[in-house]
């Protein structure tokens, strides 16, 4: 797609940076050999690929120094149901090892994987899950139809959807097995693969072996739907991926940071600090974190001059990741990210000098619109975040 100074190309991979001391010249990408320069780079990649590839420093994992233990990825996918009609598939080759699959995990995963009972991730006591694809009331940590669903056919004209439209995006599709972030490519593929295929078998189980409310055994009606993902299998078109690379910083945000204000704040966050089970065996951790900003030293590597994350490749810890990872942080980094490249530019600057001198950014950044603080009167109750009029 091309608009005026924009030009957008899809469906391509960065494979190689040309990098000339503290900056990176050019990225070559794997359509055509094409090879972009830039005066600004800027990496928005699920896993921080440019990080190693541009000798940009990092790291991953806990704080413990395991460098692959990293919060579990998921391959979701989308499904309807046609109580009517039997849509079985055909029974994936490794369904017996992921139907019995039981999570080696402290504490304790509650029994199989395919299961309506999964840890509570704020008390890690046993949570019981409903699953009804019809009728099922929407709430969290109890439907299951309901809890990430797409299409509410109710809110439509009679006749518009035959189904809900339901994106399975739950814990029994946490992939456990192997961290994409330091395996080996052809480890890294197996992984993927093997995420894709966990995600069927849990579908099959739903068509043929999930307990039904009614004392029965699975929904045949069950149909994979990719309409709503833009895919003709129902799967997403690329896995969910929860944890990146983290490039080091200026400033490194720990949870002790959460609750301070921040001078250079370039934007604000609110989530609980909510990672997933991960590769290295630890189970949910979820407890609350006050709203937060965004601070501009967490978005400036300490030696590159021209390479900016966008994404949750921030300078974060392990446990900060957990609630600078959602997508509305992710996306307010990525337009601070932006808006700072073009403030460096049309300011003759860098950003190794505006993270020392930021109050003019800040101003550019209050012109833009973008939010730097919470109101005032905000306050928290139960991990919730309660706006109270004054």
């Amino acid at each position: 797609m091309r608009h005026a100074n924009l030009q957008v190309l899809t469906e391509c991979r960065p494979v190689a940076a040309d990098v000339e001391g503290d900056r990176v010249r050019a990225m070559t990408f794997d359509r055509d050999s094409l090879t972009v320069t830039a005066d600004y780079v800027i990496d928005a990649t699920e896993l921080g690929d440019l990080l190693p590839m541009t000798g940009c420093e990092f790291v991953s994992g806990d704080e413990n120094g395991s460098a692959s233990n990293n919060q579990s990825f998921s391959w979701c996918f989308a499904m309807e149901h046609d109580e009517d009609a039997d849509h079985r598939i055909a029974r994936p080759d490794r369904y017996t090892y992921w139907r019995d699959y039981l999570p080696r995990l402290t504490p304790p995963w509650p029994g199989p994987l395919f299961s309506w009972v999964t840890p509570n991730p704020r008390t890690m006591q046993p949570n019981h899950y409903r699953f009804e694809p019809h009728g099922e009331a929407p709430k969290a940590f109890s439907g299951l139809w309901s809890y990430r669903r797409l299409i509410d056919r109710s809110l439509f004209e009679p006749g518009t959807y035959k189904s809900d439209i339901c994106l399975v995006n739950w814990p029994m599709i946490d992939f456990l097995e192997g961290d994409l972030l330091t395996a080996a490519p052809e480890d890294r593929e197996r992984y993927l693969r093997e995420a894709r295929e966990l995600s069927l078998c849990l579908f099959y189980w739903l068509q043929t072996d999930a307990p039904r409310p009614d004392g029965g055994c699975g929904w045949p009606g069950m149909r994979l739907s990719g309409d709503a993902l833009g895919t003709s299998d129902g799967f997403a078109k690329a896995p969910y991926i929860r944890e990146s690379r983290r490039i080091v910083a200026h400033r490194t945000i720990d949870e002790h940071h959460l609750a301070e204000p921040v001078a250079d704040s370039v934007g604000i966050g609110y989530y609980r600090i909510d990672l997933h089970p991960s590769t290295g065996g630890d189970n949910y951790i979820d407890v609350p974190a006050p709203p937060f900003q965004i601070p501009l030293g967490a978005l400036i590597p300490r030696r590159l001059r021209n390479l900016l994350p966008a994404c949750k490749n921030i300078g974060t810890t392990h446990i900060t990741n957990g609630c600078y990872r959602l997508h509305p942080v992710e996306w307010n980094i990525g337009e601070a990210v932006g808006l700072l490249a073009a403030y460096c530019r049309s300011h003759s600057t860098e950003p190794q000098n505006v993270v020392h001198d930021y109050e003019g950014f800040q101003k550019f950044l209050d012109c833009e619109g973008i939010e730097r603080a919470w109101p005032e009167g905000l306050n928290i109750e139960n991990g919730d975040a309660h706006i109270h009029a004054r």
